[in-house]
């Protein structure tokens, strides 16, 4: 993570906001750790396309229980309103969804769901007003077991139309009245005669955020964990602009806000800004990060954590690669990769964990990249051995100082998981033989008869130093081969699964003997 610059605590740009597959002209202002976006929209088209959009969607929705999560700020609430409850012999329906609340920002709620539970509570068989008490008490994060109910929906949709204009003008009202007196707009743009304009504003906490920087001369898309990207989402340029485009991204609730500078050096000085407040942020959140891992992972602590974007896809044709967000957290033992930052509350599960490596079987390292297409911007491979072979990850660091960063804390971790581990033993075949391969810091191989499985006693076969060993192979399937200076000479063991975790582990040994060799010299 970077170190954060000196700031003013507030920060303007007129930019433009990629909405309903358009730009539209906005003001940008960083307050704290917020950004606020305002910008112009005609409430007449809006009004249109959000009454066309409720059609086409509703009639894609599955049928069946779907669980959404929702992240909020503890003082928010959904912007949802709620029909039915037990005295009324209906379920509890969502009647409405407000713009750009919590509930709207994940996509993935519609007017016509029936809320079946909230955070594990059932709310089948609840009155109206039990429901919005439960509702109401939800924390951060909310997690609402839903199902589509069609035929309520036909109903809801000739209500919602009846009503639109007014409930649009009610919820601006409301925003403004929220946001407090925060005109951006206001100072440097004249008062519409259309009665049809209306100002939106949109905050964003930069708590949980990402930012993916486009480059001109390069076609790099960011996409979410899932295989599509959302509507919000701006397309590629063909103009040459794609370098004065910065995407904002919000991983935990699936929202992307694409922001268009006047030039490519402007949208760079607000990518610094920006990525300097994300990684001040992430500091703050290292105690509640740190407090949860301590508990769920063998009382690892945690030694660094930031952002990386990973390659999911690249078409040779169009040569436009994809990224996608990934959280990472290095522990005393692992290195995590998460779709978005975990939350310090209790209930949230490790099934946020997408994938997770002992520190001691990875590796980073950097790749080449061309440095005309940003200067900035390093490429590195994370590397795992595993028993089924490497597993690699194409990753990619916005600024040099991440590299730096992520480059140290590796090496240090490797090294300090050496040191706290001393020895580490892999069943192997030699020579027909059942025997156990001991990899020590200080004693370095050691090979010994498998008691357990031929039920005899321990035998030692041979013990050879660090020092003595010439080179190792292995075919990536089962067959290591160790050569060491001697009488000895070439050893081959079999495993029963590819031997790359034992190499990988063997490396971080030996790296680690040479870094003490070094400080003692």
């Amino acid at each position: 993570m970077t170190v954060e610059s000196p700031l003013a605590e507030q920060q303007r740009a007129v930019v433009e906001l990629y909405v309903n597959s358009k730009w539209l002209k906005a003001n940008l202002a960083l307050e704290d750790d917020n950004l606020f976006i305002e910008y112009e929209y005609d409430k007449q088209v809006s009004t249109e396309q959000t009454n066309s959009n409720v059609h086409n969607t509703s009639n894609n929705v599955s049928s069946q229980k779907r669980l959404i999560k929702i992240s909020k700020p503890d003082n928010t609430g959904l912007g949802i309103s709620i029909k039915g409850g037990r005295e009324n012999r209906m379920p509890i329906l969502i009647s409405k969804i407000f713009p750009n609340m919590p509930a709207d920002q994940t996509g993935l709620l519609y007017v016509g769901d029936a809320i079946l539970s909230v955070n594990g509570k059932d709310l089948q068989h609840v009155s109206h007003e039990e429901a919005v008490q439960i509702l109401k008490k939800t924390g951060k994060e909310v997690e609402l077991e839903v199902r589509y109910l069609r035929e309520v929906n036909v109903l809801m949709q000739k209500q919602t139309t009846l009503s639109s204009r007014k409930q649009q003008q009610q919820q601006s009202q409301d925003n403004l009245n929220d946001l407090g007196p925060r005109r951006l707009l206001g100072s440097t743009s004249p008062q519409s005669s259309n009665d049809s304009i209306r100002y939106e504003t949109k905050r964003i906490s930069l708590r949980l955020c990402y930012v993916f920087r486009r480059s001109t001369s390069a076609t790099d898309m960011i996409l979410f964990s899932f295989s599509s990207s959302p509507a919000t989402i701006a397309p590629l340029l063909t103009n040459g602009t794609n370098g004065a485009i910065l995407d904002i991204i919000l991983p935990s609730t699936q929202t992307c806000y694409s922001i268009r500078f006047v030039d490519d050096m402007y949208a760079r000085k607000w990518f610094y800004i920006i990525h300097a407040k994300i990684s001040r942020c992430l500091l703050e959140m290292l105690p509640e990060i740190e407090e949860r891992f301590y508990i769920e992972r063998d009382n690892s602590e945690v030694k660094a954590l930031g952002w990386f974007a990973e390659q999911v896809n690249y078409d040779e044709v169009t040569t436009i690669k994809s990224w996608r967000p990934v959280f990472f957290i290095l522990t005393e033992f692992d290195l995590c990769l998460l779709s978005h930052p975990p939350a310090a509350e209790a209930r949230q599960t490790s099934r946020e964990t997408n994938t997770s490596y002992p520190i001691l079987s990875s590796r980073l390292i950097p790749s080449i990249y061309d440095a005309s297409v940003d200067i900035d911007i390093s490429l590195i491979t994370l590397r795992v051995g595993t028993k089924f072979g490497i597993v690699t990850h194409t990753l990619r660091l916005e600024t040099k100082l991440d590299l730096d960063y992520w480059t140290n804390a590796m090496t240090q971790c490797t090294q300090n998981a050496v040191l706290r581990v001393q020895e580490v033993i892999f069943p192997c075949t030699w020579n027909n033989r059942l025997c156990k391969l001991h990899l020590h810091y200080e004693d370095g191989f050691t090979l010994y008869s498998d008691s357990e499985n031929t039920h005899t006693n321990v035998r030692l076969l041979w013990k050879e130093s660090f020092e003595k060993l010439r080179s190792s192979s292995d075919d990536n399937n089962h067959l290591l081969t160790l050569d060491f200076h001697g009488e000895e000479g070439i050893m081959e063991l079999y495993f029963e699964t590819s031997p790359k975790p034992f190499v990988f582990h063997l490396h971080g040994f030996l790296s680690a003997k040479a870094t003490r060799f070094s400080l003692t010299k």
